[in-house]
């Protein structure tokens, strides 16, 4: 069996820059991450604070305090 962090999954305090070390990790040195909006379903947009090069940055409220549903998540991932 694989360990959540061999799966990439990591539970950390909220005041650590731990998660945007891995984000910027992902990205890669290439690329500038930047604001985007993304279209979600039924035209509604969705704000990205930070992505790049496929990767994207959230913190814990922009994605699980909105109204969002599946739909939404999976259009996101797809973009």
């Amino acid at each position: 069996m694989r360990t959540s962090a061999e799966e990439g999954f990591y539970f950390v305090k909220i005041e650590s820059d731990f998660i945007m070390q891995k984000f910027k990790e992902l990205v890669g040195e290439q690329h500038t991450p930047q604001p985007h909006k993304v279209e979600v379903v039924m035209g509604q947009k969705l704000q990205v604070p930070l992505g790049a090069n496929g990767c994207a940055y959230f913190p814990f409220e922009e994605l699980c305090d909105k109204p969002l549903g599946v739909a939404d998540y999976f259009r996101l991932c797809s973009k």
